[in-house]
């Protein structure tokens, strides 16, 4: 009896198995590539700098001849340190956003960063991905963010009371 509930289970399942994934647009691709250095942090392979300096990132969208190939190109650089050099970390990814690999330019520790009150950089700029894909179909002008998204930056700026605000700046 045990087999054949195993095997019910299997079968069940093997649509699920076999469905392949939708490509994604710009913007849910850099949103999982900083998903990507969230974990990349966690498992010690990059500096924790990653998560609470970010201060740009870049995507590009690739020529891809299959779907398992590198469809975007996503560079995440950090303030820059003292010296004048910055870290970053390139992540290609397929077109469904699967991280493929990294590879990381070393530089100084990042200086002046903004200590943000409540979440770190990299979750301040998942949030303004998030805010796009959320609310696309509702805001037709968040569309070309969406689907074209090129680029962030993030900046400590001031609210219209004079507190801290994180200040993003996106282009398509």
């Amino acid at each position: 009896m045990k087999s054949s509930i195993s095997l019910a289970f299997a079968v069940a399942l093997a649509p699920v198995w076999s469905a392949q994934a939708e490509p994604v647009p710009n913007a849910k691709a850099a949103e999982l590539s900083l998903h990507r250095i969230e974990r990349l942090v966690i498992l010690k392979k990059i500096d924790a700098a990653f998560e609470t300096a970010v201060q740009s990132l870049r995507l590009e969208r690739l020529d891809h001849q299959t779907p398992d190939q590198a469809a975007f190109q996503s560079t995440v650089t950090l303030v820059p340190a003292a010296d004048g050099t910055r870290m970053s970390v390139t992540i290609p990814m397929d077109e469904t956003g699967k991280a493929l690999s990294f590879a990381t330019v070393a530089g100084g520790a990042p200086a002046g960063a903004p200590a943000w009150p409540v979440v770190d950089a990299v979750t301040l700029a998942e949030n303004c991905f998030h805010y796009i894909e959320d609310g696309y179909q509702a805001k037709p002008e968040l569309v070309p963010f969406n689907d074209g998204v090129t680029s962030l930056d993030l900046v400590a700026g001031t609210d219209s009371t004079g507190a801290q605000a994180a200040v993003a700046t996106l282009r398509a």
